[in-house]
C-alpha cells in the first residue's frame, strides 16, 4: 500500500563442513589380549592375596580366563592403532568433520495507519545446529576433531533456536504530546547431548546400573585411564573428555514492556516513561554425566584395573 504498509524480509542460511583431526593412545593388539610386558610395569595376580604379598603373573601376561568381559566389549568400540609409536607417544591417528549449520531469518512491517499513528511488528528466528563426532565413533565417542589437533575438542550434539518478537506504535495525540508503546518477547533455548544418545553401549558390555533409560542415561560413560598413553586414552561423553557438558538443558525468555511520553512545553521537552522486564531461565547441566564416570588411576595394579574395569 502506497505510503501505507512497508514490508522487509530477510534469510541467512550457512552450511559448514570443517575437517580436522588429533592423535591419541589407544591399547595395542598385545595389550588387549592381556599381554602388558611392554608396559613397564609389574603385573600381580589381585587374586592371590593382600597387596603386599601378592604373586607376579609370568611375564606380566594376564590369562586370557581373567580379562574382564565387559572391558574386552568394550574395547571392539576402541580402533586398533593405525601408527607406530613408543608406550607414552600416540598411535592412533583420527580425522574427520564437524558438521555445523545455521538459519536466521526477520521479517517487519510497518503501517501508517493515520497521519497520527503509526504500527509495528517484528519477528526474528535463529537455528543453530551442530553434530561433532568423537575420535572413535559416535558411539565410543573420545576427544573431538578440531582444526587445531586438540586432545580436548568438542564432540556432542548441539541445537540451539532463538525466537524474538517486537511490536508496538507511536501516537501523536496533540502537537505536543507524543507517546509509544513497545512490546518484546525474546527466547533462547538450547539442548546439548552426547552422539549415541539412545544407545546402551555401557549396559550392552555388561556393566550394569549405568544405562538405566534411553534418554538422559543413554550414551556412553566417560572413561579415563590415567597414566597410561601420557592420559591420551580416554572416551566416552564428558567435560573432561571432549568438553561436553551434556546432557544440558537452557531455556531462557524475557518479556518487556516499554512506554514513553514526550511532553513540549515552550523551549522544553519532558520525557518519561517505564520500562518492565520480567526475566525466567531454567538451566540444567550435566558437569558431571547423568550415567557416571568411571576413573582408572596410577597405582600399583594400574594395568589390571585398566583392563578388570
Amino acid at each position: 500500500m502506497k505510503n501505507k504498509l512497508f514490508y522487509f524480509g530477510d534469510y541467512q542460511g550457512t552450511r559448514r563442513n570443517t575437517g580436522g583431526g588429533t592423535l591419541l593412545r589407544v591399547p595395542s593388539a598385545a595389550e588387549r589380549a592381556g599381554d602388558l610386558s611392554a608396559t613397564g610395569y609389574p603385573i600381580y595376580d589381585p587374586a592371590s592375596g593382600p597387596p603386599a604379598s601378592r604373586t607376579r603373573f609370568p611375564g606380566d601376561v594376564i590369562p586370557a580366563n581373567r580379562l574382564s568381559a565387559a572391558a574386552q566389549n568394550l574395547l571392539k568400540l576402541i580402533p586398533m592403532p593405525n601408527t607406530a609409536a613408543a608406550l607414552d607417544q600416540p598411535n592412533f591417528a583420527s580425522s574427520g568433520g564437524v558438521k555445523f549449520n545455521d538459519d536466521a531469518f526477520n521479517v517487519r512491517i510497518d503501517h501508517f495507519t493515520t497521519d497520527k499513528l503509526h504500527l509495528f511488528g517484528r519477528y526474528s528466528l535463529q537455528d543453530f545446529r551442530m553434530v561433532a563426532p568423537g575420535s572413535f565413533g559416535l558411539v565410543a565417542g573420545g576427544p573431538g576433531l578440531d582444526a587445531s589437533g586438540s586432545t580436548s575438542a568438542y564432540a556432542g550434539a548441539s541445537e540451539s533456536r532463538n525466537h524474538s518478537v517486537a511490536a508496538g506504535f507511536d501516537y501523536n495525540m496533540r502537537p505536543d504530546l507524543l507517546t509509544d508503546f513497545r512490546f518484546g518477547w525474546f527466547r533462547y533455548k538450547v539442548f546439548g547431548q552426547p552422539n549415541g544418545i539412545g544407545t546402551t553401549p555401557a549396559l550392552d558390555a555388561g556393566i550394569p546400573g549405568v544405562n538405566v533409560d534411553k534418554e538422559f542415561n543413554s550414551g556412553m560413560p566417560a572413561f579415563f585411564i590415567n597414566g597410561y598413553g601420557s592420559g591420551l586414552f580416554k572416551f566416552g561423553y564428558a567435560l573432561g573428555v571432549n568438553g561436553c557438558n551434556c546432557p544440558l538443558i537452557q531455556n531462557e525468555d524475557q518479556f518487556q514492556f516499554v512506554n514513553n511520553w514526550s511532553k513540549v512545553a515552550g523551549n522544553h521537552s519532558i520525557k518519561f516513561g517505564a520500562d518492565i522486564r520480567r526475566a525466567r531461565n531454567l538451566r540444567v547441566p550435566s558437569d558431571r554425566r547423568r550415567y557416571g564416570t568411571r576413573l582408572f588411576s596410577p597405582g600399583r595394579r594400574l594395568a589390571i584395573r585398566t583392563l578388570r574395569l
